[in-house]
């Protein structure tokens, strides 16, 4: 059961016997017992002042205006001692029993190195002496840009290549776009797995004459007209690239 501890708590007292004692008023500087919340437990030292030789420390609580006690200590050999007629003092206190307790605790309390948690460890902040290494689960570093050198991941997370999805946003400033490890050298730009997309085919000139991406019937279509149309293409793809001279 919790114990409740307050400072300054320290009574007259001229009731007498081994049983409840009856609390006076507090003494000169210090506060009476009133302050206990209900049912709450405390240390208590009684100490005769009339009969120094009678003293007693327990724990207790308060029962009718009355110290009930439970000795730990006393004079009396730890019983509890049936005080004779005269003044005493009663003391709100620790009792020595309690740091005994307190130093056995924390010298059977397990150490955490090595420990290993079954369940989930939730907090709302951890705050570490130092940034946690890689080898412990971290990333040996206190910023994304850190993480990102000691993990090896440059300036972008690299992703399986086989399940790199990109939804929204743009791509600037590319100089290439490669794929490395098929049969297409240089590497090509595929849809669903199928080549769209390769490397420039070179040796191409541009046609002279006139051009024409008007439509046309292919049933009646003459040559010439055939002819402004292929050298449209030919125009177009060399434009974007996709063939050229070289």
């Amino acid at each position: 059961m919790a114990l409740f501890f307050a400072d300054l708590v320290r009574v007259a007292c001229h009731d007498t016997g081994a049983g409840s004692l009856l609390l006076g008023d507090p003494l000169p500087g210090h506060r009476g017992f009133d302050l206990v919340p209900p049912g709450m437990r405390f240390h208590y030292a009684v100490l005769g002042v009339t009969h120094p030789e009678e003293w007693e420390t327990g724990e207790g609580e308060l029962g009718g205006g009355a110290l009930v006690r439970t000795p730990l200590a006393s004079s009396a050999g730890g019983a509890a001692v049936a005080f004779s007629t005269g003044l005493k003092t009663v003391a709100l206190t620790v009792a020595s029993a309690w740091f005994a307790g307190l130093e056995t605790a924390l010298a059977t309390k397990a150490d955490l190195a090595g420990a290993a948690f079954a369940g989930p460890v939730s907090v709302s902040e951890l705050s570490l002496g130092n940034d946690l290494a890689i080898s412990h689960g971290g990333t040996g570093a206190s910023s994304a840009a850190a993480a990102r050198t000691n993990l090896g991941l440059g300036s972008m997370a690299t992703q399986s290549a086989s399940a790199v999805a990109i939804t929204g946003g743009t791509a600037s400033g590319l100089g290439s776009l490669a794929v490395t490890g098929n049969a297409d050298v240089g590497g090509a730009y595929r849809v669903d797995g199928v080549k769209v997309v390769g490397n420039r085919v070179p040796g191409w000139s541009a046609a002279t004459g006139a051009v024409s991406r008007a439509t046309f019937d292919s049933s009646t279509v003459t040559t010439a007209q055939l002819a402004q149309r292929v050298k449209a293409l030919i125009d177009d793809l060399i434009t974007h690239g996709l063939i050229g001279p070289t």
